[in-house]
């Protein structure tokens, strides 16, 4: 059986998501976590609503990613378009 991310680590990775970028953060417009969004049946945190290509860019922004890496020990994290951001474990 394949390894699970916790729920917990998904909600450490989505919060720091959207600490990155307060000014696109509303109660109808931050990011959400999506279980089995993706084709291993890996959740995402997926944000239509941010800023743009979040997602693809936040391995180009050291801001971002140190910030993710933090919150995320133990876990593999990749694009997996322009608005969604694979959590898996590592």
């Amino acid at each position: 059986m394949p390894k699970k991310v916790s729920a917990a680590k998904v909600q450490k990775v989505l919060q720091a998501v959207a600490e990155q970028h307060p000014a696109y953060l509303s109660p109808a417009a931050g990011p959400k976590v999506v279980p089995n969004y993706t084709d291993s049946g890996a959740p995402a945190i997926v944000w239509e609503e941010g800023p743009e290509e979040w997602a693809l860019n936040f391995t180009a922004s050291t801001s971002i990613s140190a910030a993710l890496v933090s919150q995320a020990e133990g876990l593999f994290l990749e694009p997996v378009n322009h608005v969604a951001l694979g959590v898996y474990p590592a």
